[in-house]
């Protein structure tokens, strides 16, 4: 029975729970991935800690568990953009209630933390470390289903990567690609010069920064022409109005968060489990409309999903 997206938020709500817009971002994505065929051999590009893709395929992880008490670098978030996911601890570990019906073959990523998380999901059969901006360490026509969740926008080039998946895809064989809308950037370009500069930084952390690559729809459909792609499809995803609460969300007090739920956990660890489950429920009410809008248009999307085929008829 096909997940509901109510329940895919609840899901990734009990994870990122202090991240509420990174629950609703999940949940919008991963209900219209669902019905994507993930066959033969299979790869998921850039997969980070491997939570998107466990839950996305069916998997369920145990309300107690919580991604927040395993990061680092909390002091270096807001003065150096420092990411505090990219750490890990002797002592992570993922409660697995429902695996999903099925393995990825392999994983890349280029932070070893990451994978050092994505190991704990029993999720991969191999576990490859690897910055794949200038290539994928793979050989020709070694990959059926290419999951690439975990925006194409960070990478330097788009016509290197494109290139690199094309590649390595098996005639006949599927990519499904995230892809940001340059919307994303609207808010701070229109707060940038109006506010001071520091107070912006606050807010924005970088984050622009960290889409090197960013195109309109027209645009990608020329770049998967240049690589030798069929696109099958490039769907409309996310709405462009929530793009706008995601941008800022909880992101700013995120590490001021972490550090007072850790207290919390801490100095009443009877009390904390309640404390969080009341946390999600009422999350989920307030996101639960940001979770159901639909776009209207391609237009009003603020990312996309794009179905990718390598011509059964091309070279592996």
């Amino acid at each position: 029975m096909p997940i509901t997206r109510d329940e895919y938020l609840r899901e990734f709500m009990q994870i990122y729970w202090l991240r509420p817009e990174s629950a609703v971002f999940a949940a919008v994505k991963a209900h219209r991935l669902q019905s994507l065929p993930v066959t033969g051999r299979s790869l998921d590009l850039s997969c980070g800690d491997g939570l998107f893709s466990f839950i996305s395929l069916g998997g369920r992880i145990a309300p107690e568990f919580d991604v927040f008490g395993d990061t680092g670098h909390l002091d270096r978030v807001r003065p150096d953009n420092a990411d505090m996911f990219d750490y890990v601890s002797g002592a992570y570990a993922v409660p697995v209630l429902t695996r999903p019906p099925l393995r990825i073959s392999r994983a890349i990523d280029m932070k070893r933390s990451m994978l050092a998380k994505a190991s704990a999901l029993g999720l991969y059969e191999d576990l490859v470390e690897h910055d794949c901006n200038e290539t994928i360490p793979l050989p020709d026509g070694s990959v059926d289903t290419l999951l690439f969740f975990n925006t194409i926008n960070h990478y330097r080039d788009a016509d290197t990567i494109l290139r690199s998946i094309a590649r390595i895809l098996s005639p006949g064989g599927a990519a499904y690609i995230s892809i940001l809308d340059p919307s994303l950037g609207a808010l701070y370009d229109a707060l940038e010069g109006s506010f001071p500069a520091d107070w912006l930084h606050i807010l924005e952390r970088g984050l622009r920064s960290l889409w090197p690559i960013m195109m309109q729809p027209d645009g990608w459909r020329a770049a998967f022409d240049r690589a030798g792609l069929e696109c099958r499809e490039l769907a409309p995803l996310v709405d462009k109005r929530f793009i706008p609460v995601w941008s800022v969300g909880l992101r700013p007090l995120a590490p001021n968060l972490v550090e007072l739920a850790r207290a919390a956990r801490t100095g009443s660890p009877r009390d904390f489990p309640g404390i969080k489950a009341r946390w999600v429920d009422l999350m989920c009410d307030l996101a639960r409309p940001f979770a159901h809008m639909e776009p209207a248009a391609p237009e009003d999307a603020g990312t996309y999903l794009a179905v990718l085929r390598k011509p059964a008829g091309g070279a592996s």
